[in-house]
């Protein structure tokens, strides 16, 4: 078979070497195996010193974040309203792997010959990474969608349990606790609250004076509760909770400073309170909120000092 004019070759190997520069065809950028093959036959004839390999991928692309205000969600929280979807292109180009002889070649000093046709196919890729990526064309086959992330500006509003409550005043408050044993209630023990209620998970005691007993509340770190107890030492900015826990455990929880939100939901019922109760106590004052009030709540802080509940007389 008749070996190849040196014209072809060399013509071959200019066509190569501009494949290599990035001066690609459409030809070439729609067929990266031709591209691989030029490259290849420049390297044979020691025009470049790469060795290529065509490839057809599929590259995923970012999506952006869209950030919308929401003024019925509290402040300073996040909610993803539609999640984001990355795009998807397909890429055709060559990877441009160094030939070891070559590198050997060049450490030596010397020169390497290389004989023989090209190969019809890209070689195998060696181990190591490439040295170079070239890509020919990028085909769009899924466009990206965008998330929209919803950013709250209610500063009346507190999330419990990933539902918003709307409030009307938040009070920072000195907190104890109590349970339904003797210790905690004295004279009072297995009679129910002040409203009625029977003592349970929920129950907090108030200064009627401060809290109108019957409202609800969201204690910071204890959860939903109702002002429908009183207690002798809770008086001013006392609040006393209620849990079904050991004597030890109640005198455990010590003194805490939490934030009380006094809810005004229309979620929310409202608790009837006896009218003798309503007579013994009067009109509540008006509630004064705690400066710097937040919408969103964190877990209670102990104050380190240890104290048994202040309900019992």
């Amino acid at each position: 078979m008749a070996r190849p004019s040196g014209r072809v070759v060399l013509a071959a190997a200019a066509i190569a070497a501009a494949a290599c520069l990035g001066v690609v065809h459409h030809e070439l950028a729609t067929r990266p195996g031709w591209a691989a093959a030029l490259v290849n036959t420049a390297h044979a004839v020691g025009v470049t010193p790469y060795r290529a390999v065509a490839f057809r991928r599929q590259v995923a692309t970012p999506y952006p974040a869209e950030t919308v205000t929401d003024p019925a969600l509290p402040s300073g929280l996040h909610e993803v309203r539609t999640p984001g979807r990355s795009g998807l292109l397909l890429e055709t180009g060559i990877l441009l792997y160094r030939a070891p002889a070559v590198r050997a070649a060049a450490a030596a000093g010397g020169r390497v010959r290389f004989a023989g046709p090209p190969a019809p196919r890209a070689a195998p890729a060696p181990v190591a990474p490439p040295a170079e990526v070239r890509v020919f064309g990028e085909v769009p086959l899924r466009a990206p969608v965008a998330a929209v992330v919803a950013v709250g500006t209610a500063t009346d509003l507190v999330q419990v349990s990933g539902r918003s409550y709307r409030f009307s005043s938040v009070l920072d408050m000195v907190a104890t606790a109590y349970n339904a044993g003797s210790g905690s209630n004295g004279s009072f023990t297995g009679e129910p609250s002040a409203i009625g209620l029977p003592l349970q998970y929920g129950v907090v005691a108030v200064d009627p004076h401060v809290i109108p007993l019957g409202s609800r509340l969201y204690v910071q770190g204890y959860g939903l509760a109702v002002a429908a107890d009183t207690g002798s030492a809770i008086v001013g900015d006392r609040i006393d909770l209620f849990f079904w826990n050991s004597p030890a455990a109640i005198a455990a929880f010590g003194i805490r400073r939490l934030k009380v939100y006094i809810l005004d939901d229309p979620r929310l019922p409202p608790v009837p309170v006896p009218d003798a109760v309503l007579r013994e106590f009067g009109s509540a004052k008006p509630v004064q909120p705690a400066s710097g009030s937040g919408a969103s709540a964190s877990g209670p802080s102990s104050s380190g000092a240890p104290g048994a509940s202040a309900k019992a007389a």
